[in-house]
């Protein structure tokens, strides 16, 4: 199943039980390959995606899998960092975004602070 981003995380970005019916429920698609996952506070994309960099995400995904493992299915997590593509709304303390490059957006981004742009 190929990735989907649902936005449905529990408060700091933890996957729930919501999400692990989500993914248990298409079990039977094959391997299944998560929505994109922060692996660190500094690489969201924008609100309301799932982590990894914390105990309590790890937990999270934890439950996620094993329900997908309960229904005889298998899942891949994809990780992501979006570098210099972030928000300043979506870092600690407004910081700007890091990345590898110094080049700068080339688009406008969004997120659930910032409206969207008609």
């Amino acid at each position: 199943m190929a990735p989907m981003t649902r936005t449905r995380t529990s408060a700091c970005d933890v996957p729930n039980a919501l999400m692990a019916t989500y993914y248990g429920q298409r079990a039977s698609a094959g391997l299944i390959v998560t929505e994109s996952t922060d692996v660190s506070v500094h690489s969201k994309g924008y609100g309301g995606t799932p982590g990894i960099y914390t105990s309590a995400q790890v937990d999270g995904w934890r439950l996620v899998t094993d329900e997908v493992h309960r229904n005889g299915g298998r899942i891949f997590l994809q990780i992501w960092h979006v570098g210099r593509m972030a928000h300043t709304s979506l870092m600690p303390n407004g910081e700007a975004p890091w990345g590898v490059t110094t080049n700068k957006r080339v688009r406008p981004m969004y997120s659930r602070t910032t409206p969207m742009a008609g």
